[in-house]
């Protein structure tokens, strides 16, 4: 998938970070790699992720030539192999 928007989100610790993440999955964002964290003045820290926004898939649910329906190239060939 192709990516559309990126930001870097920060707190001054984990749990504001992990709150801030969290708002922005529910608005489609989508984490990417893990959080650091980045020592300051005076015992401070900040805390950061980077956060991606990737395209919307146009034909999540096309018919496959298989007769599957599934969400890519692949499912057909998992689901043969699975069964």
């Amino acid at each position: 998938m192709k990516i559309v928007d990126y930001t870097v989100v920060s707190a001054t610790d984990d749990e504001d970070l992990a709150a801030i993440v969290k708002l922005y999955i529910k608005d489609g964002w989508q984490p990417v790699g893990g959080a650091i964290i980045i020592p300051g003045p005076a015992h401070s820290w900040t805390c950061k992720q980077t956060m991606v926004k990737y395209e919307e898939p146009k034909d999540e649910y096309a018919p496959m030539s298989s007769g599957c329906v599934g969400v890519g190239p692949y499912s057909a060939a998992l689901l043969k192999r699975t069964l």
